[in-house]
């Protein structure tokens, strides 16, 4: 069964790994002066595949009991946790980048907790996100809210980022995590 320790897991896992490729991408950055990049770091690029193939190679390190893959399952789901000994599916994930500033557009993120509440197996979302260290507290909540999701059942962990460009002091890079509940289950 997947827990709320497992999920704890997996975003701290996968915000090490991401930190870990956030440091060479600012590296490999720092090596050219004649570019003109205002992002920075793996921000650079938002393509989600990119996102799920780092959070998949740190998971081979994890303590996690289960193998993980990326676009399995019967519905193509972004994470998969599965048992080898009996093949069986232990939980299914959708990842999304949250990176409007004026937190409009989430309908992503909403047609993948739909996905994951009708799924057969438990679920769990994970959100990656930049935003002012100083508003991260408040932007956690109105998440939480828009979700429909308590507060407490987030799991973060993240790490300090560079601002984007236009922008000054403190930014962080978040890796959100909740367990996704199931629909009601409609009577016969």
């Amino acid at each position: 069964m997947f827990t709320k320790e497992h999920l704890t897991e997996l975003v701290e896992c996968s915000a090490t790994a991401l930190k870990a490729e956030n440091e060479y991408v600012e590296k490999c950055y720092s090596g050219k002066p004649d570019w003109n990049n205002d992002r920075h770091g793996l921000r650079e690029n938002t393509n989600e595949h990119y996102y799920q193939s780092i959070i998949w190679r740190g998971l081979l390190k994890s303590s996690i009991p289960w193998r993980p893959e990326i676009e399995s399952g019967g519905n193509k789901y972004d994470l998969v946790f599965y048992d080898d000994r009996d093949k069986a599916v232990v939980a299914v994930g959708e990842i999304k980048g949250y990176w409007r500033s004026d937190g409009t557009d989430i309908s992503g993120i909403l047609g993948d907790l739909r996905k994951l509440r009708l799924s057969q197996s438990p679920g769990v979302m994970i959100i990656l996100t930049t935003h002012a260290a100083g508003k991260a507290k408040e932007n956690y909540q109105e998440l939480a809210r828009i979700l429909g999701v308590p507060r407490g059942e987030l799991v973060i962990h993240g790490f300090p980022t560079k601002p984007w460009t236009g922008q000054s002091g403190d930014y962080k890079f978040d890796v959100i995590g909740f367990l996704v509940p199931k629909e009601p289950s409609s009577p016969a």
